[in-house]
């Protein structure tokens, strides 16, 4: 018997930190207009080739990052759930600090989970 409802997360860390060069930012998905603010772009590679989502600016997103994340610490978001499909996925994106963002050049790992319930 297999479960019904099932939830795609991201796990994100940076591989040295603190993480000052282009670090991980999360917009709140309750503030992003899903009809207007989304649209699909193909993501093509040597071997393979999907759509994923762009966000078009909209001065209601709410963005956050971690500041100084370090390399012990990690982010869990949402991607994809059954229930509510793309409805509460997280848009994300890596972004420029400007002169904060001196120091080590940014190597990170994300990790993509399925939990079925």
């Amino acid at each position: 018997m297999f479960p019904k409802s099932n939830s795609h997360c991201s796990v994100w860390k940076p591989l040295e930190g603190p993480c000052r060069d282009f670090p991980m930012a999360y917009c709140d998905p309750l503030s992003v207009d899903r009809n207007k603010d989304l649209y699909t772009v193909d993501e093509v590679f040597p071997t393979v080739a999907n759509e994923v989502f762009q966000v078009q600016h909209n001065p209601a997103h709410k963005w956050y990052y971690v500041s100084d994340q370090l390399d012990s610490e990690i982010t869990i978001f949402q991607a994809y759930d059954s229930e509510h499909g793309q409805q509460l996925a997280v848009p994300h994106c890596s972004f420029d600090l400007g002169a904060a963002g001196s120091g080590i050049p940014r190597q990170s790992i994300e990790i993509r989970a399925f939990v079925f319930y």
